[in-house]
């Protein structure tokens, strides 16, 4: 689902794959559906397992790697100031 103001995307990551230096314009929420990532955000990882919420605010650089075959529920919120 997507609008001006609010974006909300599934996504599905094999074990092993990566997303480096990624940061978005909205603040974000991201629960880990099934599987388990590690989340790192200024150089400190997290590991997040199935059913762990974790939100951000805007335009902090985070990684993501896939420990396992993994469902992640994204949510960025725009057009907050």
């Amino acid at each position: 689902m997507k609008t001006s103001d609010l974006s909300i995307v599934l996504t599905a990551i094999k074990k092993g794959a990566t997303l480096c230096g990624h940061e978005v314009d909205g603040p974000i929420t991201l629960q880990v559906l099934s599987g388990a990532v590690q989340f790192g955000v200024a150089g400190e990882p997290r590991t997040l397992a199935a059913g762990t919420l974790i939100a951000l605010d805007k335009a902090i650089p985070h990684d993501i790697q896939a420990l396992e075959d993994s469902e992640l529920l994204l949510t960025i919120v725009r057009g907050i100031k």
